[in-house]
Formats: C-alpha cells, structure tokens, sequence
C-alpha cells in the first residue's frame, strides 16, 4: 500500500470516523484547526505544533502524545485522557478539559488562560510557571503537582487539591510568592487570631470561659508595693499611739488621788 501523503492525511482526518485509532501518527505542524475527533485514539501520536484550535476531542486519548508549543485554544478536550502527554509551551487558552486526565502531563509554560479544568485530574503535573489566570480549577486534583512559578491571577481553586504539591515560588494577584520571602503580602484587616493555641505565653493565666479571672492566681506573683511614708510636712500633729492596757488606771483604782471632802463646809 503506497505511503499517503500529507495532504492525503489531511483529507481523511476531515472525514476520519469516530473512534478513529490514530496512534503514534505524525501529524505535527498540519492545520487542523475544528476537526471533529471525538473518541478517537491518538495515545503516542505527534502533534507538536499543530493547529488545533476549536477541534473536538472530546473523550479522545491522548496518552504520551506530543502536543508541544500545539495551538489548543477553544478546543474541546472534556474527559480526554492526556496522561503523561507533552504540553509545553502549549496554547490552551479558553480550552475545555473538564474532568479530563492529566496525570504527570507536562505543561510548563503553557497558556491555559481562562481555561475550564474543573474536576480535572493533575495529580504529578508539571505546571511550572504556566498561566492560569482566570482559570476554573474548581475541585481539581493537584495533589504533588509542580506549580513553581505558576500565574493563578484570579483563578478559582475553590475545593482543589493541593496536597505535597511544590508551590517554591507562585504569583496571584500580581503578586509573586515565594517560600521564604512574603513581605510583599498585604494583611490589612486579615484577623489572624487562633483561638487555641497549644503554647500559651509564659506568666499569663487565660481566663475562665466566664470572662472572670480564674480564682488562683498564677504562681509568680511581683512582692507587693510597700505602703507609702507618712506625710511629715503636714501641720497637723500625729496620732499619739495608744497607750497599753497595763497602763490605764481607772479612779477606783487609786484612792491618793481623789478628792477629799472639805471639812470647813460641815
């Protein structure tokens, strides 16, 4: 059978079938822009710098495909499976890939831009300073993917996974990240109290779920302040002291002293 052309191949890939087996074709640079290969089977195959925009690739496989520096913008790859493809520098601006697979894809560098990965599945993607500004990532797994450097301008990870993934470096909202260095983080109005900490400082005694303070208080305690001197440079005299008890003899007790009844009167 003579070996088709490339223009040949073109020509069958616009009237390709579904479930197309097109594995390990070489079909990098061609123009394809909205082909229509739902389900097709193009794991192995080389797509570097094709044109694919706006195709249909719904459900198609695309395992340890070549799609590097590949024009996907709009293009429709919902539930695909592009596990362990090359994507580098890829243009996946606007593009469909909702619940689509992507485990340990490399996508370094690549344009996903307003891109629909919702449910997507990155586990162990290279995603190293790709854009993803105004990116749906709502509840996808990213779980040890690699986002150093990655762009998440208003992004959405709302519900995303985000376990051991290495995030050194990242920008979000214009603002780059890095692990050692966060000065750059404006905290105006972020309430940053933890209610229960595990270290309290020390000499401090927290208080009762009440807001009384706890009866007993705390072990070290200052020594009281001494009483203050008395004011010498009033006017007034002092209080005398008291005499004692033993000292304080009442009249009864001392006949020489009291008064004798005058004779003359009588």
């Amino acid at each position: 059978m003579a070996e088709i052309n490339r223009q040949q191949l073109i020509l069958f890939l616009l009237n390709v079938p579904k479930n197309a087996n097109l594995a390990g074709v070489d079909l990098s640079g061609l123009k394809l822009s909205r082909i229509h290969l739902p389900l097709a089977n193009l794991n192995g195959a080389n797509l570097s710098q094709a044109d694919l925009s706006y195709a249909n690739l719904e459900q198609a496989r695309l395992m340890e495909a070549d799609l590097t520096g590949a024009l996907l913008d709009q293009a429709n790859l919902s539930l695909a499976n592009l596990s362990q493809a090359k994507l580098q520098s890829a243009k996946l601006a606007h593009s469909f890939l909702r619940q689509a697979t992507l485990a340990n894809a490399n996508l370094a560098q690549a344009n996903l831009q307003q891109a629909d990965l919702s449910h997507a599945n990155l586990q162990g993607a290279n995603l190293s300073q790709a854009d993803l500004s105004n990116a749906n990532l709502e509840q996808a797994n990213l779980s040890g993917a690699n986002l150093n450097g990655a762009i998440f301008n208003n992004a959405n990870l709302t519900g995303a996974k985000l376990d051991q993934a290495q995030m050194d470096s990242f920008t979000s909202g214009g603002v780059t990240f890095k692990r050692d260095s966060f000065t750059p983080v404006d905290l105006t109005n972020v309430n940053l109290l933890i209610p229960n900490l595990k270290e309290k400082a020390p000499g401090k005694t927290p208080a009762s779920s009440n807001g009384k303070e706890p009866p007993n208080p705390p072990a070290s305690l200052p020594s009281p302040v001494p009483s203050p001197a008395p004011d010498l440079s009033s006017n007034s005299p002092p209080a005398a002291s008291p005499k004692p008890v033993s000292e304080v003899k009442t009249a009864s007790q001392d006949p020489v002293t009291q008064p004798q009844p005058d004779a003359s009167a009588s």
